[in-house]
């Protein structure tokens, strides 16, 4: 979150590195959500 904040800050190459540095990080929160849920539905079939 704190990193928003920062972005008026920054210059344009900075907020655009900055910007893929969210997305790789999202990608990587979202891909280990679709784990935690695949465990939950697995464990759920047994």
């Amino acid at each position: 979150m704190s990193a928003f904040s920062l972005l008026p800050e920054l210059n344009e190459k900075e907020r655009e590195e900055m910007r893929e540095a969210l997305l790789e990080y999202c990608k990587l929160d979202t891909l280990a959500m679709v784990w935690v849920l695949d465990g939950l539905r697995e464990e759920g079939l047994k």
